[in-house]
C-alpha cells in the first residue's frame, strides 16, 4: 500500500494529519513471529473483520511442527485488535491471547526554500512529530552554472500509530547566524566571499567599446552590491505511506500448569 500526501507550506507550519490511510483494516493475512522459551515461532494470521468482530485462523511453524487453528474472540477497537488462540500441549488447555495495535511506515519529505547569505552559519530545518522532535536537518543550497536554486529534499522514515497527529516544520533561530553586516543576534564568525566577478560570461573577441563598458558597469554593480535576506519557506513537504503492519502482535499465555514448556 502507498499513499502519498503533498502539501505547500510557507515559513513555519503546525500541520493537524490524519493517517486515514492507516485506519484498522484488518482483513486479509499478516505475518509475525516471535521468541519463546522453545524457540522461535512463526506465524500466518487469516483475518476476516465484520463491524467490530473479528474472525480467522492462524497458520503455525513451532518445534519443527505445522498446523492450524481458529481464531476466538476475536475483537477490533479503532486501531487496536486482540483474539484468542488455543492449543492443548501435554494434556494442558493453554489459553494465548493476542493483542496489537496497528501502525504503519511513512517517509516524510520536506524541501525548504530560500537560503541565507554567503558568509553565514548552518541553517537547520526541525522536523516535530506530536510535540517531540524527530529530525534536525541542514539545510543544503545547491544552483545550477546560472545561480539557479535546485530542489533538495532531506528524508526521514518514521513507524506512526494511524490516527490524528500535530507535525511541525520550522527553521529555528532563523535570523541568527548571519554575516556581521546584517547587525542580527550571534552574528556568524565564517569569512564572507568575496563575489566573483567570472560568473560572467566572457565578451566576445569584436565586442564594442559600449559594451566592454556596460560589463565593466555591471562588475561593479556585482560587487558593491548588499546581500539581503528575506528569510526563507518550508516550500513542500511529502508524506509517502509504504507499508502497515500490526505492531506488538504478541502472545500473552494463560492457562498453563507447566510454564517452562511454553
Amino acid at each position: 500500500m502507498k499513499t502519498q500526501y503533498k502539501v505547500l507550506l510557507l515559513v513555519c507550519v503546525t500541520l493537524t494529519l490524519v493517517l486515514s490511510a492507516l485506519a484498522a483494516d484488518f482483513t486479509g493475512k499478516w505475518k509475525t513471529e516471535f521468541d519463546t522459551q522453545i524457540g522461535v515461532q512463526k506465524y500466518t494470521f487469516e483475518f476476516k473483520v465484520e463491524g467490530e468482530k473479528l474472525t480467522g485462523k492462524a497458520s503455525f511453524e513451532r518445534m519443527d511442527q505445522k498446523g492450524e487453528v481458529d481464531l476466538l474472540e476475536g475483537k477490533v477497537s479503532g486501531t487496536e485488535i486482540s483474539f484468542v488462540e488455543k492449543l492443548s500441549f501435554q494434556d494442558n488447555e493453554i489459553r494465548i491471547e493476542y493483542k496489537g495495535k496497528i501502525s504503519g511506515e511513512y517517509l516524510f519529505r520536506v524541501r525548504a526554500d530560500g537560503a541565507k547569505p554567503p558568509g553565514s552559519e548552518p541553517q537547520m530545518l526541525d522536523l516535530y512529530l506530536d510535540g517531540k522532535i524527530i529530525k534536525s536537518f541542514e539545510v543544503i543550497r545547491r544552483v545550477t552554472a546560472t545561480n539557479e536554486n535546485l530542489p533538495v529534499f532531506m528524508e526521514v522514515r518514521l513507524d506512526v500509530a494511524a490516527g490524528q497527529h500535530q507535525m511541525i516544520a520550522a527553521f529555528p533561530r532563523l535570523f541568527e547566524g548571519l554575516p556581521p553586516s546584517f547587525n542580527g543576534p550571534n552574528p556568524s564568525r565564517l569569512p564572507v566571499p568575496t563575489p566573483d566577478p567570472n560568473r560572467f560570461p566572457p565578451l566576445p573577441e569584436n565586442a564594442t567599446p559600449e559594451q566592454i563598458a556596460a560589463r565593466k558597469a555591471a562588475i561593479e554593480r556585482f560587487r558593491s552590491r548588499q546581500p539581503r535576506f528575506d528569510g526563507m519557506a518550508i516550500a513542500e513537504l511529502e508524506i509517502i505511506g509504504l507499508t502497515i503492519t500490526p505492531k506488538a502482535l504478541r502472545p500473552k499465555r494463560r492457562g498453563c500448569s507447566t510454564p517452562a514448556a511454553i
